[in-house]
């Protein structure tokens, strides 16, 4: 490909300096015929002129696809300053000539062809020197009327030195131009690996200059699509959008970079989200002149975004409801508790209390009777309370908080309950993730108990450094972690942990018991 970039090029430059060249030689023969006048010398002019553009077309003409034609112009820009010399009858200025043809053979960049110039003129001066200085005068050599070899020497030497300048920087062009070419390669081939659409738009004539081949993979449409007419832009923008790109027209008038979102209509009529980038040049008038930018597909980013902002509405909601259950059956487990339990001792308290107020001779028994309900309600009461509020944690630590817990529900239940605490330095755990860690560990026993018909339940709380590890296990009857589950209990848990950024890992199958592991960093 590199090989064909390079080939295409000297093409271009091939044709360029060949449309030059038709001009000079149409000018030097002009020129021949100009000076015909002077000294009657039309067969000179019409013969040797009209011959030398015979040969350079012919060899052009004949091998089309060889560069011999460029060693015959070189030739013949040296048979043209023979022929000027001899019309002007060996005017020095015309020995010019020589170096007005080495310079413009300098356009096709090869050094080489500077030496077909220099042979036809050192052959010229030597053989046209030496016939006039030897007694043919009417080859117009020269208007000296002899000429050294030293200064022969110094002539020749002086028109080497400038063939060789010349053939320098027509070399030097070369190498410049391949390397300005390989540069150019460079860039093209970075400008189009980009993932991103580059571009350049003409605002004055509302042309693509440039964009890059990646807009076929976002719009669909191929850069000649592009380059062919401005109203490609137009056409691809969604209908609903398309005041946004009015828009972007009066910020970019005024000199703004821009950066906006919006839909386009693919070429396989697909609807994507576009983000673009737009940086406007204006000209000393302050007129845009031009709009250099990017852009890139942002489909499927739009739509994450969209997932992500459903399920945090979805996950609100769910905490929400959540909240709300666990509010309504902390209602009606109060409620139950009150009416099952203490409203019935209460009712039997005052049952006593007013057979005392009617019978004296039992009164002070009676009495006594009804002091032990009240005091069996209250103690009912105080149960209540605590379970539903735990003891400050700056008061008790969060590992008496957790015996006092699980020494009340050994005393009403048979399952077998271990605890373990392994590294706690509660100095570095706030009161707030206490009381967390104290409803987690409350609210998981109360699920096992109500419904993992288990056991055994182990308990353990780890510290190491700022990470801190809950684990409550089971040997219950497990579930499916994978099937969606109606209750709030584990949902609770898992708002919970949310609150202090940590996380929540439930093993669990059925027949094979449940095992919650709870995390926190403390740093975080």
């Amino acid at each position: 490909m590199k090989e064909h970039y390079y080939d295409a090029l000297a093409q271009q430059f091939k044709k360029n300096s060949d449309r030059v060249i038709n001009y000079f030689l149409i000018a030097f023969f002009l020129c021949g015929l100009l000076l015909a006048i002077f000294y009657d010398t039309w067969l000179i002019a019409f013969g040797v002129g009209g011959l030398s553009l015979v040969a350079y077309y012919s060899a052009k003409l004949i091998l089309p696809h060889s560069n011999l034609y460029q060693y015959v112009l070189s030739t013949v820009m040296g048979i043209f300053m023979a022929q000027y010399i001899y019309q002007m009858h060996g005017l020095f200025e015309m020995h010019f000539l020589a170096f007005i043809g080495s310079a413009i053979l300098i356009t096709y960049r090869n050094w080489k062809l500077q030496i077909p110039l220099a042979i036809v003129v050192i052959v010229h001066h030597a053989v046209f020197g030496y016939l006039q200085f030897i007694g043919f005068d009417k080859v117009y050599f020269t208007q000296l009327e002899y000429m050294s070899l030293q200064t022969f020497i110094i002539h020749g030497f002086l028109s080497t030195v400038i063939f060789f300048l010349c053939g320098l920087w027509a070399h030097n062009f070369k190498i410049a131009g391949e390397q300005q070419t390989a540069q150019a390669m460079e860039i093209e081939k970075i400008f189009n690996r980009v993932d991103e659409v580059l571009f350049s738009i003409d605002m004055v004539n509302l042309q693509f200059l440039k964009i890059s081949v990646a807009c076929e993979k976002i719009y669909g449409y191929s850069t000649d699509e592009f380059m062919s007419g401005g109203g490609t832009w137009i056409k691809i923008t969604h209908p609903g959008d398309r005041r946004i790109i009015m828009e972007n027209n009066k910020a970019l008038g005024l000199g703004r970079t821009i950066t906006n979102h919006h839909r386009i209509i693919h070429k396989d009529k697909s609807i994507r989200w576009i983000e673009l980038k737009l940086i406007p040049t204006l000209d000393q008038k302050g007129a845009l002149i031009r709009v250099d930018g990017t852009s890139k597909d942002i489909t499927e980013k739009i739509r994450l975004e969209k997932k992500l902002a459903e399920e945090i509405k979805q996950k609100q909601q769910q905490i929400t409801a959540a909240v709300i259950t666990a509010q309504e059956n902390e209602r009606t487990f109060l409620g139950r508790e009150l009416h099952d339990n203490i409203n019935p001792t209460l009712a039997t308290a005052m049952l006593f209390i007013d057979s005392a107020v009617c019978d004296d001779e039992k009164r002070l028994s009676l009495m006594k009777e009804s002091k032990s309900f009240i005091n069996l309600a209250l103690n009912e009461i105080r149960d209540l309370s605590k379970s539903l509020i735990p003891q400050p944690m700056k008061a008790i630590s969060l590992k008496d908080t957790i015996r006092d817990m699980l020494d009340n529900i050994k005393q009403v239940n048979s399952h077998r309950i271990t605890t373990k605490f392994e590294g706690i330095d509660e100095t570095l755990i706030s009161d707030s993730l206490k009381l967390t860690i104290y409803r987690i560990l409350q609210e998981q026993v109360n699920n096992i108990l109500k419904h993992a018909h288990a056991q055994t339940i182990l308990i353990r709380l780890k510290q190491q450094g700022t990470v801190l590890q809950l684990k409550i296990k089971d040997d219950g009857i497990g579930f499916d972690v994978t099937r969606k589950r109606d209750g709030v209990g584990l949902q609770n848990i898992i708002s919970r942990t949310e609150l202090f950024n940590g996380s929540v890992l439930i093993n669990s199958a059925p027949g094979k018991g449940c095992e919650l592991i709870v995390h926190f960093n403390m740093d975080i």
